[in-house]
């Protein structure tokens, strides 16, 4: 299930990214990505204004100084690369070791 989270946030950056280029020079304009902020002020201005005073009243108000208003003043394609590839490391799969772990290494004799 996170992989499937993992794949729909890599999916969401590289769709960011090629509208940032369609709108850049494919459209004969200067290449800038778009910060997340724009675009999520974009789809629901009110909601980023209720995350803000949602992390501010029971978080922290530095912390959203601090921490999450660069984050959202990343281009959008990088921060959701990042949430990509935190959602494939923590589904990857696991390494079973059964009796050729650490514990019982496997010998040729």
């Amino acid at each position: 299930m996170l992989r499937i989270i993992g794949y729909t946030f890599a999916s969401l950056a590289l769709l960011t990214f090629a509208l940032d280029v369609w709108r850049g020079p494919m459209q004969e304009q200067e290449l800038v990505f778009t910060s997340t902020a724009e675009y999520w002020s974009g789809i629901d201005p009110n909601s980023l204004v209720g995350f803000q005073a949602l992390v501010e009243k029971n978080i922290s108000p530095e912390l959203w100084f601090q921490a999450f208003l660069p984050a959202l003043g990343l281009p959008a394609f990088v921060l959701l690369g990042l949430f990509a590839a935190l959602f494939f490391v923590i589904g990857r799969p696991r390494k079973k070791l059964g009796r050729d772990g650490l514990m019982f290494p496997n010998r040729r004799r």
